[in-house]
């Protein structure tokens, strides 16, 4: 077989194809490269390495060859060129790397090598391949820009201790399961008898304000298998406004007084559009912001539950035996330093007014050179 063809890339494209939806639907992918051989009558190491090849690419190899044919692939990049492939990169960050050499190409009239590209980068733009993930396309940039406006405006102190954020956050089988274990190489994963041991599952909805997680605020409702709360566990309406009532309420301050935890946020679920969930905090005299649409990221307590649940993936076995100790450690593993980040990163207004502990320390010992050095000045003169 010629695999340049039309004949080769049909077969190609047909076993690749195949194992995409073997992979799709829960097949391993040895086991799809098995079966795709014994369909076409073909070596499974060849289907590993035409897939493998569509996976880091996007496409064929032989179609990237082609599309490479009429280019002259030079291994220098001209400085300006740089430039260019750094906008290409703002614009397409989730680019292949061919991608970035086709766009450049158009754009210059010049082809780099992959390899160069590769090298362009990560040496001289200093990019790396991270996790990325997708935002909602039901973004909307007016709200968001509302929602950011509103609360500044609202924050008539800049004082970020004004504000209190809330959100619920769900435990299930997996939550406190690490996802990653070492094993043999192509054995097809590695099992842990003990995952299945954890069956306790919960909601948590708890608040956190500039210094970290409100513990009084904190309350979990455990779930069984048989719970009526749907696949995620959210909490109905009615539980929402007892825990509004009988959990938040008593923390919060009056917002006529400029205190503390006195606006509170929340996003856009359906349980906290609720005429009694606005009447208890108003009640308080705190007031009720929503955030934009689909913006968690506009939320600074989403981070403080990522570093709560790598806490639970760390002590697995301890949660198994004493969910609850392991809970309250976790919850104190998100620190005031963690909330004052978050906070900085999603702009609260007065933020960067309040010191995390390093920059206490730095300043504290600039304060001490500047009186040890004040003290010898007399001396000296």
């Amino acid at each position: 077989m010629t695999s340049g063809c039309h004949h080769g890339r049909r077969l190609i494209y047909e076993c690749v194809s195949f194992v995409e939806t073997q992979v799709s639907n829960g097949v391993l992918p040895y086991k799809a490269y098995k079966r795709c051989a014994k369909k076409f009558s073909n070596n499974r190491y060849n289907i590993r390495r035409w897939y493998r090849f569509y996976v880091e690419w996007g496409e064929l190899k032989i179609d990237l060859n082609k599309k490479l044919r009429k280019y002259r692939v030079l291994a220098i990049v001209k400085d300006g060129h740089v430039n260019d492939l750094k906008r290409i990169l703002e614009e397409h960050p989730e680019y292949y790397l061919d991608e970035f050499a086709a766009e450049l190409a158009s754009v210059t009239g010049m082809f780099y090598s992959i390899s160069t590209i590769s090298r362009v980068l990560r040496n001289e733009l200093h990019y790396s391949l991270q996790v990325c993930y997708h935002k909602a396309i039901q973004q909307d940039a007016v709200r968001r820009d509302a929602y950011k406006i509103a609360l500044a405006e609202l924050m008539y102190a800049k004082d970020a201790r004004m504000v209190i954020f809330i959100d619920e956050t769900h435990k299930d089988k997996s939550a406190s399961r690490r996802r990653r274990a070492w094993g043999r190489r192509n054995a097809g994963g590695v099992a842990l008898d003990k995952w299945f041991q954890d069956t306790v599952r919960y909601t948590m909805i708890i608040a956190t304000d500039i210094d970290g997680f409100v513990d009084e605020t904190c309350n979990l409702y455990l779930r069984s298998e048989e719970g009526n709360e749907g696949a995620s566990g959210t909490v109905g309406t009615e539980l929402f406004v007892e825990w509004v009532q009988y959990f938040l309420c008593p923390c919060l301050g009056n917002y006529a007084n400029g205190e503390p935890r006195s606006i509170v946020v929340m996003d856009n679920a359906s349980t906290h559009h609720c005429n009694e969930v606005e009447y208890f905090i108003c009640q308080t005299g705190a007031l009720l912001l929503y955030t934009a649409p689909y913006s968690p990221d506009l939320n600074p307590i989403e981070k403080m539950f990522n570093i709560y649940k790598t806490y639970l993936k760390r002590h697995e076995d301890e949660f198994s035996v004493d969910y609850r100790k392991i809970h309250l450690e976790a919850l104190e593993s998100a620190t005031k330093d963690n909330a004052i980040e978050e906070f900085r990163h999603c702009g609260v207004p007065g933020s960067t007014d309040v010191l995390t502990s390093e920059e206490i320390r730095v300043n504290n010992e600039e304060d001490d050179a500047l009186l040890f050095l004040g003290g010898f000045i007399p001396f000296i003169l």
